[in-house]
């Protein structure tokens, strides 16, 4: 697939997410409407919203696959066709890779805080409910079902869309169009802090499992700190915070100094699986030691598919940045 053609499938099934989106938004408006006043509203509500999220992202993924002529397996591995050259690549072990994470997102967290706070702005995390059915919820929502289906639209499919451009653009276009998918403003930077750095990883890893490992563990630690403040006291909620942080913040600087030293070891092979398959390796050689060559420049990822070009170039893309971005002031100051 070339470059532009790829750019405006992306486009195309991002636009198809949004306008799923906002058929979600009305589904469920009109399910608080119709339950108004019931105490069964919040149970609902939430059971509609799952069942109605799975649909926003499996089917432009669905569109996705079908349009690029591509199989599911290869969202897998979005980066590059030859699966066996990823399990031949390093990378950065899992408990090093989810610690960074989550303390990048945490900062950012933090920074939006702060900003917010300056600004007069109450934008904020909302609180969970004290009730155990909507807490289990809340759990199979944002821990088990968003980071699968996020991770397999946009580093699954972005990933796969983008792999023929520079892992910067990777990277940072990943990022943007996962913070924009949150359609608030309030989260837009923590969710691009973040997204970024699910994506540098599941670059050098190029593997979506991987992705979708780090995005639970920054939900699920998210999500459990919000549950204690349910049940402990706000002292003890704060100490296990400071606890976490402290320890996650050590296992990032260790994790640092690791893709340093890796990325000052001369001697670490740059490998590339053998031709046993009949595939060959060319587009599949990353230049890469350790973690140091996720920024550098590689030659342009083996085509997918041959699709025609596209004389608007991505367009579509940038149709979504804007309507996204729109959507995210609507959802924030539309009350």
């Amino acid at each position: 697939m070339k470059k532009n053609s790829a750019a405006s499938l992306l486009g195309a099934t991002l636009l198809l997410q949004i306008a799923l989106y906002c058929l979600q938004s009305a589904i469920l408006w009109g399910t608080s409407l119709a339950l108004q006043g019931s105490e069964a509203l919040i149970y609902a509500y939430r059971s509609v919203g799952i069942l109605t999220v799975c649909a926003v992202f499996v089917l432009p993924t669905v569109f996705y696959v079908k349009a690029s002529g591509i199989g599911y397996r290869d969202l897998m591995h979005p980066v590059c066709p030859c699966p066996s050259d990823s399990r031949e690549r390093k990378r950065v072990p899992f408990i090093f890779a989810a610690a960074i994470t989550l303390n990048v997102a945490n900062l950012a967290g933090m920074l939006t805080d702060a900003l917010c706070g300056a600004l007069g702005f109450s934008g904020g995390r909302s609180e969970l409910s004290g009730d155990i059915g909507i807490q289990a919820l809340a759990f199979a929502s944002s821990v088990l079902l968003a980071p699968v289906l996020e991770e397999l639209l946009f580093r699954g499919v972005a990933l796969h869309a983008l792999s023929q451009y520079g892992k910067r653009e990777c990277v940072i276009v990943c990022g943007l169009l996962f913070a924009l998918m949150h359609y608030e403003l309030y989260p837009l930077f923590y969710a691009f802090c973040a997204g970024c750095s699910i994506a540098y990883f599941a670059v050098g890893a190029n593997s979506l499992i991987y992705a979708i490992g780090l995005h639970a563990v920054n939900n699920g630690v998210a999500f459990l700190l919000t549950v204690a403040d349910n049940y402990l006291e706000e002292e003890v909620v704060g100490g296990l915070s400071v606890a976490v942080l402290i320890c996650s913040a050590t296992l990032a600087l260790v994790g640092i100094v690791h893709i340093a030293v890796t990325a000052r070891r001369k001697g670490c092979d740059s490998r590339q699986a053998p031709d046993t398959d009949g595939i060959g390796t060319e587009g599949c050689d990353f230049e890469e030691k350790g973690a140091a060559g996720l920024f550098r420049g590689f030659s342009p990822a083996k085509p997918h598919t041959s699709c025609p070009n596209s004389p608007r170039q991505g367009a579509e893309l940038a149709v979504y940045a804007v309507l996204a971005l729109v959507m995210c002031f609507i959802n924030t100051f539309g009350g």
